[in-house]
Parts: structure tokens; C-alpha cells; sequence
């Protein structure tokens, strides 16, 4: 399953916690046993749990090139009655520094904590981009490209 899974493992690491989430999933958590990786108990598994534990998707993630051929991971939300044709005001949340990551597929990601209301609903588009060097599985030249610029 596409999203976030996590895992903490008993001492012994025959056992382990699994929860997953994604961006239209709530958390859900089992008991699973390793390594077949299979839940002890089938009706508390996350297959049994993830009908009930999604909502509607609103999230689409995306991805673009610069101009210098970096591919760079962002994700958007739009107005549920958006229109191609129509012009809309865009939004864009940004976080500057190299230490988190902003698009990431957990439940959550697009939420605007110090916003009251829905700005889909109020008729923007609002997106984030990561930035060069974020924490992302990209390799050692994305991490460090800020420190070869202020060298």
C-alpha cells in the first residue's frame, strides 16, 4: 500500500507494531508477526481496519523538472468544483529549510492549522514543493547542495 508505514519492533524481533496512514487514510495500527510480516490477530489487522479508516481523496501529489533538470515532489489540493478553464488563486506553503520534509504521504500533510475554514472550499488552490536538500530518498548530492553553496 502506497503511503507511510511504521514499525516498532518487540526485543526479541519476532513481533513488531506496524501502523500505516496515507494522505487519505487515518492511522491504523496491528500486531504483526515476524518475518512473515502476517497480523496475529486477522479481524485487528489494517486490512480489516482501512475501508473504514480512509476519506475522500483530496491530495494529488506531482512532481516537476527545473531548468536544470532537478526533479522537485509537491502536492496540491483544488476546489472540489474546480475547473480547468477557470482562474484560481494558488496558495503556496513554503518551509525553507533542509531539516523536514513537506511532502510526504501521511494523513494530514495538506492541513492548515492556523486557517479557519477550508481554502478549497473557499476557492484557492494551495500546494507545497519541497526544497533542495530536504530529507527525501534522493540521494547524497540533493542532501548536500546547501553546504557546496556555502562552502
Amino acid at each position: 500500500m502506497a503511503g507511510t508505514h511504521d514499525y516498532s519492533l518487540s526485543p526479541t524481533g519476532q513481533f513488531a507494531t506496524h501502523s500505516f496512514n496515507n494522505s487519505f487514510t487515518k492511522p491504523v495500527n496491528e500486531i504483526i508477526a515476524l518475518p512473515q510480516h502476517k497480523a496475529i490477530n486477522e479481524s485487528e489487522s489494517i486490512q480489516s481496519k482501512i475501508t473504514s479508516a480512509q476519506q475522500p481523496k483530496t491530495v494529488e501529489f506531482f512532481k516537476i523538472k527545473t531548468e536544470e533538470g532537478i526533479e522537485m515532489d509537491g502536492w496540491m489540493v483544488k476546489p472540489a468544483s474546480f475547473d480547468p478553464m477557470k482562474k484560481y488563486p494558488v496558495l503556496f506553503l513554503v518551509y525553507t529549510e533542509p531539516w523536514g520534509a513537506n511532502v510526504h504521504d501521511t494523513y494530514g500533510v495538506a492541513r492548515l492549522p492556523y486557517y479557519k475554514g477550508t481554502l478549497a472550499e473557499d476557492g484557492y488552490i494551495y500546494m507545497s514543493i519541497d526544497n533542495r536538500g530536504t530529507p527525501a530518498p534522493k540521494g547524497s548530492a540533493w542532501r548536500k547542495v546547501f553546504i557546496e553553496k556555502l562552502v
